[in-house]
């Protein structure tokens, strides 16, 4: 008996552990409507009867007619930022949000305050309290943090003879999926001409231009390509190896620039 009762005691501690929620389980209540019809008519059932289980069991079966969430009829909310938030806006912009995300993302955090009259003009002039760099866009600084981490691979023919120029850095971005213009790159001023098999996997580095403001470098490979089989030097596989610089005189802005995941990681298991 006292054997029983051990395990009752230990099944029911068991079982209440489980439906505990755990307190990083954060549970917040959803007010939404659903509206719902049956699927079967409800049937009276004056005597129980086993035929009558199946339709029992048709009584619980229900079509979701209409669903309204308390989500889709909120309202925009006007606020202010206090501080820059990065691909949204400097402090002082106006920005609207629905109730939740202003609540989350803006309020708790202090990164902003209700549009109201007060605020309005207490935040009309923040010449001196504006963020010490200011973008020409919201987007720019995720833009050049992601062109400062990126690595172009530059592929140019091992068959004819060429001289690199603004053109060739743009098809290789746009092979990337990534569009901007000529006057939007700016070369080295040592001019880079081949073919040459030393050329092969060595670094160099572009400028870009954003927005006719900010410029970024970007870490760029060379790579010399041929029909030929025999004077095809593309390796895939070593594309994400460590590289020397294509000169000299570039080796100290490379240096500068991050290097990229995939090359850092290769790096490491090398060691």
């Amino acid at each position: 008996m006292n054997c029983v009762t051990t395990f009752n005691n230990m099944l029911r501690r068991t079982i209440n552990s489980l439906l505990v929620i755990p307190s990083a389980v954060q549970v917040q209540q959803a007010r939404n409507t659903f509206i719902l019809k049956r699927r079967y008519p409800l049937r009276s059932m004056k005597l129980y009867r086993l035929k009558d289980i199946a339709h029992e069991q048709e009584s619980k079966i229900y079509d979701l007619i209409e669903f309204k969430s308390l989500a889709e009829n909120q309202k925009p909310i006007d606020l202010i930022l206090t501080s820059f938030v990065e691909e949204v806006g400097d402090v002082g912009d106006r920005i609207s949000v629905l109730s939740y995300e202003a609540y989350d993302k803006y309020l708790v955090p202090g990164l902003a305050v209700y549009a109201t009259p007060e605020n309005i003009k207490k935040y009309s002039d923040l010449t001196e309290t504006k963020s010490k760099v200011e973008y020409s866009s919201p987007y720019v600084p995720k833009t050049l943090k992601y062109l400062q981490n990126y690595l172009l691979h530059v592929i140019m023919s091992n068959d004819n003879q060429w001289t690199l120029e603004n053109w060739h850095i743009r098809t290789a971005f746009r092979m990337n999926k990534i569009h901007l213009e000529d006057d939007c790159i700016t070369l080295p001023e040592l001019t880079i001409a081949g073919p040459n098999p030393e050329m092969e996997n060595k670094e160099f580095y572009v400028t870009l231009t954003i927005n006719q403001r900010e410029k970024v470098n970007v870490r760029c490979r060379l790579h010399l390509w041929s029909a030929n089989a025999n004077n095809n030097l593309v390796d895939s596989e070593t594309f994400n190896d460590p590289a020397e610089p294509l000169y000299p005189e570039f080796q100290e802005v490379l240096d500068q620039l991050p290097l990229p995941k995939a090359v850092a990681e290769r790096m490491q298991t090398r060691n």
